[in-house]
């Protein structure tokens, strides 16, 4: 068995080792490496209590570099959450200002209307008085009593 793996379970309610454990058999695999039948014995550098100083030196580095990568990309990310917060703050800033915009011309769009219907009023008043002081100048004129007078008034517009 040149180089293969062999994966054995553990636990079989009679005690048995097997390959293909039985559904009660509690599964614990024992992983063997098999080498020109004989077992190659090298510890893990992870398992055997740490690995070697060339190692450990390189895996800093890694380290330092991710770290470095994740500051810079963290630092570019509070830029740009800081620009998008000034863009927020001048939006904000803006629609308040055309809040106050449309606030103020509706009050003076409601300030004409208002100005219009008192205006509409004294016109309406005015053509009353016209139509009235016209009957009276007939009827001072000929003698004629004012509803034998037909009163024709021209509206300027």
């Amino acid at each position: 068995m040149v180089g293969a793996d062999a994966v054995w379970g553990v636990g079989a309610p009679d005690g048995r080792w097997s390959a293909h454990p039985g559904p009660d058999t509690d599964f614990v695999a024992v992983r063997l490496v098999v080498n020109s039948t004989t077992f190659v014995n090298r510890p893990a550098p992870a398992y055997s209590g740490g690995a070697p100083g060339w190692a450990c030196a390189k895996e800093r580095a890694k380290l330092e570099a991710s770290c470095k990568e994740a500051e810079a990309s963290v630092t570019q990310h509070q830029q740009e959450i800081s620009l998008l917060q000034r863009r927020i703050a001048a939006a904000d800033t803006r629609f308040a200002a055309e809040v106050a915009c449309r606030k103020a011309a509706e009050e003076r769009s409601a300030g004409a209307e208002r100005r219009l219907a008192e205006t509409e009023e004294l016109l309406e008043k005015a053509l009353a008085e016209r139509i009235a002081a016209q009957r009276r100048l007939i009827e001072l004129e000929g003698g004629r009593k004012p509803s034998d007078v037909d009163i024709e008034v021209k509206q300027d517009q």
